[in-house]
């Protein structure tokens, strides 16, 4: 409508001089806010976080905001696998959540964070925890998990993959009774992007000569 077209150009008109421009995070310090603008304080706080390359953080800090909550556990699994299948490199594939069960009759059903195959052939479960390991009791159910996870597939290898600032272990067990070893590892979330991507590195290649091991045994 011609109402419409009018309103619509003096609209243009008023927002001419607007353009993108970049903004550094001490540019935030500069916004002044009135009684319109003021519920954009909290976001553009946030934003300056992002600006400064900082990140959350479960301490208080000066910044406020509105809590939210995050589930861990799920971000961290996702992140590893993310990491993972970006990084492994044929024949070795990478599984996430997949379907398996414990028993011939199909009755318990399961399903580990990251299955490995190699070649088509699984080679290696593993399973992702956020996690504080303050007792063996918390320890122990990580490893009986495992266990059953490597059980279902009939593999051999295992690994429980921790974040380094909740628990620092490295070490390998060799399950009685069973040709089963399960390595327990950590990837340090708290250093630089350099050193994080370092980890993650460090981490594909463990898995890539687990699996390839793995394999070679299975065909010995």
């Amino acid at each position: 409508s011609r109402k419409l077209t009018g309103r619509l150009l003096a609209l243009d008109s008023q927002l001419d001089e607007i353009e993108r421009v970049s903004f550094r995070a001490v540019d935030v310090d500069r916004f002044t806010y009135n009684r319109q603008s003021v519920d954009y304080q909290p976001i553009h706080r946030l934003c300056q976080l992002f600006l400064e390359g900082a990140s959350l953080s479960e301490e208080a800090g000066k910044v406020a905001f509105d809590g939210f909550l995050l589930d861990m556990n799920v971000l961290f699994e996702r992140f590893i696998t993310r990491a993972l299948r970006e990084r492994l490199v044929y024949p070795l594939s990478l599984r996430d959540q997949l379907n398996v069960t414990l028993d011939v009759d199909e009755q318990v059903q399961m399903r580990p964070d990251l299955v490995v195959s190699n070649g088509g052939a699984h080679v290696l479960a593993a399973d992702c925890k956020y996690k504080r390991l303050e007792t063996d009791q918390h320890k122990n159910h990580d490893l009986y998990q495992l266990v059953s996870y490597c059980t279902a597939l009939e593999v051999g290898n295992g690994m429980l993959i921790y974040p380094r600032h909740l628990v620092d272990i490295a070490s390998t067990m060799h399950i009685r009774g069973a040709t089963m070893s399960i390595q327990e590892l950590t990837i340090d979330l708290g250093g630089s992007l350099v050193d994080i991507n370092r980890d993650l590195d460090a981490l594909a290649g463990h898995v890539q000569i687990t699996s390839v091991r793995a394999e070679l045994d299975v065909a010995s």
